[in-house]
């Protein structure tokens, strides 16, 4: 890296960051979606890890099938695409049931504010959980 650009393997690098959200699309269609993101130039995909896609029972996480973050971390990487995983719970707000927490974690719908001390170790398992699924 100097003031210019970063640098892989001695050359200039600039990325280009596309999100592509793993646990919206069934895992048979993420090869043919990676390779049109990469043909519009991106070189490192971010994916969010939905905590309540993969806890939808408390305490019973599930990373099969649509839900196998590491068989999505290995395609990209096949396709040489990088991948930044983000771990949530905080991941698609906008869109997702209770922010991405587990619904357990969550008050009476009437304050829709989390409760810290259920989502702080629920937290923790999740993230560690996630690191587990990343391969490299």
């Amino acid at each position: 890296m100097n003031s210019r650009h970063l640098s892989r393997g001695g050359m200039p690098w600039f990325p280009i960051m596309g999100e592509f959200h793993y646990g919206r699309y069934p895992a048979a269609e993420w090869r043919e979606e990676l390779l049109k993101v990469r043909a519009g130039g991106v070189t490192v995909v971010s994916t969010y890890v939905f905590w309540n896609l993969h806890e939808e029972r408390r305490g019973v996480f599930d990373w099969s099938g649509d839900r196998d973050l590491r068989r999505f971390v290995r395609t990209c990487a096949d396709l040489e695409l990088d991948v930044v995983v983000r771990i949530g719970p905080w991941g698609g707000t906008a869109s997702r049931a209770t922010a991405g927490f587990p619904t357990g974690c969550w008050r009476p719908a009437a304050c829709r504010v989390p409760m810290i001390p259920a989502t702080s170790a629920s937290c923790g398992r999740c993230s560690s959980r996630s690191a587990a699924s990343c391969p490299g």
